[in-house]
């Protein structure tokens, strides 16, 4: 298991610093939880392709959790790559499962 931060700053812009998004690697699957601003630029710097994405987790649609989402959807569509997208919607509640959407 490897965790790369690609970014954990807040919704303000800073220049060394990229909004929330985690990178967890387990086994075969690589999963991105949040997507903020930033973040699709670390993930390049980080090594890795949006196309590695296998999974996308939300915790929230905050803008500092999702702005770089539409950067990742683009890249993924470009690479005919597809990702599980996992969240909750607003009437989920805490025991309640995440609902996957596959994004192509």
């Amino acid at each position: 298991m490897k965790l790369t931060i690609l970014g954990s700053g807040s919704p303000e812009a800073y220049a060394r610093r990229a909004s929330s998004g985690y990178l967890l690697e387990v086994g075969e699957d690589v999963i991105l939880f949040d997507c903020g601003g930033g973040v699709f630029d670390n993930l390049l710097r980080s090594g890795r392709k949006p196309s590695d994405i296998t999974h996308l987790f939300f915790t929230h649609y905050h803008s500092d959790h999702m702005m770089d989402y539409a950067r990742l959807v683009h890249a993924a569509v470009d690479s005919q790559t597809k990702c599980k997208f996992f969240t909750k919607t607003e009437s989920c509640t805490e025991d309640e499962e995440w609902e996957p959407t596959t994004v192509t």
